[in-house]
């Protein structure tokens, strides 16, 4: 994914773009920016810009459904947790990476770390400061263990 695109995908997880597209059927453009409170041309822009990623599907004009990859997204809740995390916390804190280790060279522990970099607090004293993210964490690192051994026991290495 590139810039654009993470953009989309940021934004279709914060405004539920996964839930509120049915998993069966589909909804129309003018229901769904409604439903996410977003006028319907950025609206149509991001589902767009997602179809193009091989996230959800427009088989007729107008009208929105999924497709394998946001179904997936839409019925795992430890998977969109993952990807929730991977955006929400560690792209931003990875963004601050160089920051980080300009800043504070020759230190290494949960202060001098990109996430207190970005955040201003070490990461468990962040998932302390807003547990309703310390739960979603826990379902990201379950489903991360999942991935992992799934990719490990695939290919010998």
């Amino acid at each position: 994914m590139r810039d654009y695109e993470i953009g989309a995908f940021k934004i279709a997880l914060d405004l539920d773009f996964f839930a509120l597209i049915p998993s069966r059927g589909d909804i129309a453009l003018k229901d769904l920016a409604g439903k996410v409170s977003l006028d319907e041309d950025r609206t149509g822009r991001v589902i767009r810009l997602l179809i193009t990623c091989r996230f959800f599907q427009e088989r007729r004009p107008g009208l929105f459904s999924h497709n394998s990859f946001s179904n997936a997204l839409q019925r795992d809740d430890e998977m969109r947790s993952m990807v929730q995390y991977s955006f929400d916390e560690m792209l931003k804190a990875s963004a601050e990476a160089s920051v980080a280790l300009k800043a504070h060279p020759f230190e290494s522990d949960s202060v001098y770390f990109p996430f207190f970099t970005r955040f201003g607090v070490p990461i468990f004293n962040y998932y302390k400061k807003y547990p309703e993210k310390s739960g979603r964490f826990a379902r990201a690192m379950a489903q991360r263990r999942k991935t992992r051994f799934s990719l490990s026991s695939a290919y010998r290495f």
